[in-house]
């Protein structure tokens, strides 16, 4: 788990002891003294899959299935691994045919939560809000020596039961964002392609949730370029040298969350495929732990195959504009200038084509900087769009992310198309539980 001390530090905890669980429902005939029996069949059963004890407990309990109705028995089994719990559940079918436990299951078929994902379980369970604060009491965490698993923030181990939920204190803690947008060469006719398109440029802004400018302007450039007030400019020599040195800006400036226009869509995913392609194999470690790599599922360059970069939030404006800004330009208003113009009330003044790029990449210094300028703005206007008090993008979208009981990650890049986490949410605030789809 991820997050903000008030004082500022970026921490890591290891949550331990929480573990896979599903239910079955069972006859009000069973009882507990039969569970002994049924946890070392079922751990029988899958011996053969797994050399170490699958079923780690079960336990006798009651759950509603209706938020009117009566609580009814269920059994409530946990297991070591998620692996295991998918196993669990096909030995159990066949388990429950035996003669010593037939008679005790109506439809053993009959699964509740094995489909919801540990984290989501976790977080109701221990009453854990999206975006929220935890308290985690003196004396119950050990802070963590030896090889860590991050590049540089404390660790430590808690057990999940020491956790509690905690009101936010009076003064938020200032969140690291950074904001970036990219160029490429562009073919004749087309969108540009990852095994033939560079990237020439990466711009990118760092910014204190709060304050009203960026602490860091910083692009990268293939080529030479004139100084641009206000910013770094890091020539590069070459490609590599490029995506490696931007990488470099992120792990060394640690944003807690990550933003763009389109960024989800395309330009991480083009930046991932694009240093894949020349063999870069360190460039997709951009996260908060050293052996988790950034991945991009698919060349489709779709909200659903979004990279997930671990320790960091995930935020596109587009994707947030598309779902949830009325469109009042007509065509187009979802242009990031237009829609610029329109919520802040500026624009961008020198909007440069991309069918340009190839033809300012090819000429000097000036032209170069001319397209590092817009590339800055293109970088500079998302962050605008989230401060603005009119739009409250951000704001709503933790709000809805905490309403829905999900990470902030998941409905960002999902938003309102979560069924099944709703029904989740909703059924722990009822006392029910969920069956399997």
């Amino acid at each position: 788990m991820f997050g903000v001390t008030q004082v500022g530090h970026r921490i890591i905890a290891h949550i331990t002891g929480f573990l896979p669980y599903l239910y079955y429902p069972i006859s009000d005939e069973f009882k507990a003294e039969k569970l002994s029996v049924l946890q070392d069949r079922l751990n029988t059963h899958l011996a053969t899959a797994s050399p170490s004890n699958s079923v780690h407990r079960i336990d006798l309990i009651e759950k509603r299935i209706r938020s009117t109705g009566k609580p009814l028995p269920f059994l409530k089994i946990t297991a070591i691994t998620e692996q295991s719990l998918q196993k669990i559940k096909d030995k159990y079918i066949l388990l429950c045919s035996s003669t010593l436990f037939e008679d005790f299951f109506s439809d053993p078929e009959c699964v509740y939560e094995s489909q919801v994902d540990t984290l989501l379980h976790f977080m109701h369970d221990c009453k854990i809000m999206p975006m929220g604060w935890a308290e985690i009491p003196p004396r119950k965490y050990e802070a963590l020596s030896g090889p860590k698993v991050s590049y540089r923030q404390p660790e430590f181990a808690v057990r999940y039961n020491d956790i509690a939920p905690h009101s936010p204190p009076p003064s938020d803690t200032a969140w690291r964002i950074l904001s970036f947008d990219i160029e490429t060469t562009v073919p004749d006719n087309g969108f540009p392609k990852h095994t033939q398109n560079a990237v020439i440029q990466i711009a990118s802004m760092l910014t204190r949730s709060g304050e009203p400018e960026p602490y860091l302007r910083a692009v990268f450039t293939l080529g030479t370029c004139s100084p641009i007030p206000g910013a770094e400019v890091h020539e590069c020599s070459d490609e590599a040298s490029l995506l490696l040195g931007w990488r470099d800006l992120v792990l060394d400036n640690n944003p807690d969350l990550v933003t763009g226009y389109n960024i989800t869509r395309f330009d991480l995913p083009y930046l991932l495929f694009r240093a894949k392609h020349l063999g870069l194999g360190e460039f997709p470690y951009l996260g908060r732990i050293k052996v988790a790599e950034t991945i991009p599922r698919s060349l489709n360059y779709s909200w659903q195959d979004a990279p997930m970069i671990a320790g960091r939030l995930l935020f596109d404006v587009y994707k947030y504009a598309r779902d949830h800004i009325p469109q009042t330009s007509g065509m187009g208003s979802l242009k990031l200038g237009r829609l610029c113009a329109e919520h802040l009330g500026e624009g961008k003044e020198d909007d440069v084509d991309f069918t340009m790029n190839n033809r300012l990449q090819a000429g000097g210094p000036e032209d170069r900087c001319r397209l590092a300028v817009y590339c800055l703005k293109d970088a500079y206007l998302p962050q605008r769009l989230i401060d603005c008090a009119r739009l409250r993008c951000l704001e709503k979208t933790i709000e809805a992310a905490r309403v829905s009981g999900v990470p902030f990650n998941i409905y960002s890049i999902y938003g309102p198309t979560l069924p099944d986490a709703w029904r989740l949410k909703a059924a722990r605030d009822e006392g029910r539980v969920i069956r399997d789809i």
